[in-house]
This record gives structure tokens, sequence and C-alpha cells, in this order.
């Protein structure tokens, strides 16, 4: 499940994926040339809460995306085992429009 939630302000977004590391699939992500100078984006990984420690509880990636430029890019996120690529590994590529303001605009 992906959600887009609104940052601080408008230059500043942060998309979240469902993830579990324990069975080795990590989201990665990609930005289409040109891209690392229109935003910057970073990663951290948020366990999800149980009353319990459970081993091979799941959690959520959380992408943090913020403007420093006017333009348009895209970001490639995949779900792999960086160690086995295959075909079929999970993958969604968003467009990310910067506005004049500086504004993010994410659309599929």
């Amino acid at each position: 499940m992906m959600l887009f939630n609104e940052g601080i302000n408008n230059q500043q977004k942060t998309i979240e994926l469902e993830a579990n590391p324990t069975t080795g699939y990590d989201w990665s992500f990609k930005l289409s040339a040109g891209g690392e100078d229109l935003i910057t984006v970073t990663k951290q990984y948020r366990s999800t809460p149980t009353k319990e420690p459970l081993c091979g509880s799941g959690g959520t990636d959380i992408f943090t995306i913020v403007s420093k430029k006017e333009g348009i890019c895209e970001i490639t996120f995949t779900y792999e085992r960086s160690w086995e690529p295959s075909e079929d590994d999970l993958a969604e590529v968003y467009t990310i429009e910067i506005d004049r303001d500086l504004n993010i605009i994410i659309s599929k």
C-alpha cells in the first residue's frame, strides 16, 4: 500500500510503503535523469507497533521528498531483494512535478 502525506508545507511530502525487511525484500528508489537536481529523497523504516516484540513483524518505509528546484522527474520504487533482482519485482513509477513556488505534485 502506498500513502502520500503532506509534509510541513507543499515543498515536502512523504510516501509510505508497507515493508517487511525480515523477508529480505526492501524498497529502493531511482530518480530519472536530472531528478537529483530537483528533489532530495531520504528514507527511514518504522516497525509496526505490537504489544509484544514479534520476530518477522513488518512495518513501513517512509520516503521524504523535499523540493529544491522547479522541474519534472520520475521516481521508480522497486520492492526487491538486492542480491536477486527479478522481472517480477513490484515496481511503482510516479511523476514528481515541482512548480515555480517549489510545491510538489505527485501523480501516477
